[in-house]
C-alpha cells in the first residue's frame, strides 16, 4: 500500500532530505499529470528542479502540460521502438505518437534524453536500432543522450533472456556510428559506457559507477578540462546527499570482471580527486 501525500507535503519531504529536485517516474506520470503539474509548480517556487520520466505515449496537450513544469524529460522507449514488437507485447497499434511527442518536447527546448530497453528475442534488432539512432540525430540532434538498458526478465516475460553484453555494445557502436555523441549503457555497473566522454578529445569527463560519480573533469562552465570542449550538461556537480542512498546490485549474467575493474577504476578516481583537493 502506498501513502497519500499532498503536493505541499511532497515538497516539504524533498526539502527535509536536502533534495535538489523531484523525479516523476516508475508509475507513468501521464496518468496523473495534473498532480505532477501541481507538485512541479510548487517545486519551482522552492528552487527545486523537476525531472519527468515517461513512455511518451501521450497527446499533444499532455506533452505541452509537461513542458510547463519539467526541466528535464527522459522518454523511455522499448525494443528500439519496434512497432511490430510493441504491438505484440504492449498492445500499441502505432508507435508514431512516441516520435511525435519527442519532436514536440524538442520544440519546447526542454533537456531531453532517451532510454531504450533492449529486449532479447525480437526487441534487439540492430537494424531497428540504427533507424532509431539516425532519427534521433536528425530530429533531436546529435547531443541527445541515449541510454541502452539491460533487460531483466520478470512478470509476463520472466522466461526471456537477459540482454547480453555483446548486444548492448553493438547498439552503442551503431549509435555512435549514427553520429550520436553521448551513448550509454544502463543497469550494468562497471561498464565503460556508464561514463561520459568528451566528443572532441575522447577524454573521460564524468566517471560513474551505478548511481555514484567518481570524478568530474569539467570546469565551472562545463567545458572539458583537457581540451575546453563545451559539454551540454545542465547544472553542475552536487555534493549532496553525502550518504550512500543507492547501491548498484550485480546480477548474472553480467561480466563480473568488468564490474570489478569498473569499481576499482571508480574508487581510484575518487581517491585521486580527494588527494588533489
Amino acid at each position: 500500500m502506498g501513502e497519500a501525500f499532498s503536493p505541499e507535503e511532497i515538497i516539504e519531504l524533498a526539502k527535509r532530505y536536502n533534495c535538489e529536485g523531484i523525479a516523476f517516474t516508475y508509475n507513468e506520470p501521464l496518468v496523473w499529470l495534473e498532480f505532477a503539474r501541481d507538485i512541479g509548480e510548487l517545486a519551482h517556487r522552492e528552487g527545486l528542479f523537476n525531472v519527468v520520466v515517461t513512455n511518451g505515449y501521450g497527446t499533444a496537450e499532455a506533452v505541452d502540460l509537461i513542458s510547463t513544469f519539467a526541466d528535464c524529460v527522459t522518454v523511455g522507449l522499448k525494443a528500439n521502438a519496434s512497432q511490430s514488437f510493441l504491438k505484440e507485447h504492449s498492445g500499441i497499434p502505432n508507435t508514431e505518437p512516441l516520435f511525435t511527442s519527442l519532436q514536440r518536447l524538442k520544440r519546447h527546448d526542454i533537456h531531453l534524453e532517451i532510454s531504450d530497453l533492449v529486449i532479447p528475442q525480437g526487441g534487439d534488432s540492430l537494424e531497428e536500432a540504427g533507424s532509431l539512432c539516425r532519427w534521433i540525430k536528425s530530429e533531436l540532434g546529435p547531443d541527445t543522450p541515449i541510454h541502452f538498458i539491460v533487460f531483466i526478465p520478470s512478470h509476463k516475460m520472466s522466461t526471456a533472456q537477459w540482454t547480453s553484453q555483446s548486444v548492448l555494445e553493438a547498439h552503442c557502436e551503431i549509435a555512435m556510428k549514427s553520429g550520436l555523441r553521448y551513448v550509454y549503457v544502463a543497469n550494468f555497473p562497471g561498464h565503460e559506457r556508464e561514463n561520459t566522454y568528451c566528443p572532441n578529445c575522447n577524454g573521460m569527463v564524468i566517471a560513474r559507477f551505478g548511481y555514484d560519480i567518481g570524478s568530474w573533469n569539467l570546469d565551472s562552465e562545463n567545458r572539458c578540462k583537457a581540451c575546453g570542449y563545451m559539454i551540454p550538461i545542465v547544472g553542475d556537480l552536487t555534493l549532496t546527499p553525502p550518504e550512500e542512498r543507492y547501491v548498484p546490485v550485480v546480477f548474472p549474467p553480467m561480466d563480473l570482471g568488468i564490474v570489478c575493474e569498473g569499481l576499482t577504476a571508480f574508487q581510484q578516481n575518487k581517491s585521486d580527486d580527494a588527494s588533489t583537493g
